[in-house]
């Protein structure tokens, strides 16, 4: 699928710009940069195998400021090599290690690879919900509402999803403040202060 942002002005209208939200779980990492995008230059299109490493050097810059669990390289290309590929990834559940769904989206400015966004079900036995759980922002691109458009083009293609789920590291109060804007609310926050954010999604209010 490729959006054209075009048709993204009226809800980019409605919505501040973001900096870097990441997820194992929902993290940030961002410099401060207000220059605005042209709507017009910027698409949505599913994520691909040539976008991996883009993809692997965000996550290596996340991992170096302390917002991703460390891992090797290798365990981090073939993590987005499945979820790219085959449309999963494995997580630790209920049950143990399990693949579950994943998609992925990549947003482009003049051609020019900007940020991305992967969702997966909050769990197997929830396939009908969504988790927002990788968002990245280049650092070139941050602070321009590039990563608030992949949120609403996510929101707005999960219509039969019952509910958005998202994990917040606790020094992450901007991305946490990010999602209650729109329209998330705090579930609970654990001892070790991650914030669980909630939304209903159309299909729970039909």
């Amino acid at each position: 699928m490729d959006t054209s942002f075009g048709s993204c002005v009226k809800t980019m209208a409605m919505h501040k710009s973001i900096r870097f939200v990441g997820n194992l779980m929902l993290s940030l990492f961002a410099k401060k940069n207000t220059e605005e995008l042209p709507l017009c230059a910027l698409s949505i299109r599913e994520a691909k195998v040539s976008d991996l490493n883009f993809l692997s050097t965000q996550f290596s810059i996340a991992m170096s400021e302390g917002h991703f669990f460390k891992q090797s390289k290798e365990a981090i290309d073939n993590m987005l090599l499945q979820a790219i590929q085959n449309n999963e990834i494995l997580r630790l559940t209920e049950n143990g290690i399990e693949a579950i769904p994943m998609w992925g989206w990549i947003a482009e400015f003049n051609g020019n690879l900007a940020a991305f966004l992967f969702c997966t079900p909050e769990s197997p036995l929830r396939p009908n919900t969504t988790e927002l759980y990788f968002l990245g922002v280049d650092k070139s691109f941050r602070k321009r509402g590039v990563a608030t458009a992949l949120i609403r083009h996510e929101l707005a293609r999960a219509k039969k999803t019952s509910t958005f789920y998202a994990r917040c590291y606790a020094k992450s109060s901007w991305a946490k403040s990010l999602l209650l804007k729109h329209g998330f609310k705090i579930e609970r926050i654990s001892a070790s202060g991650m914030t669980y954010l909630r939304m209903p999604g159309l299909s729970s209010i039909d």
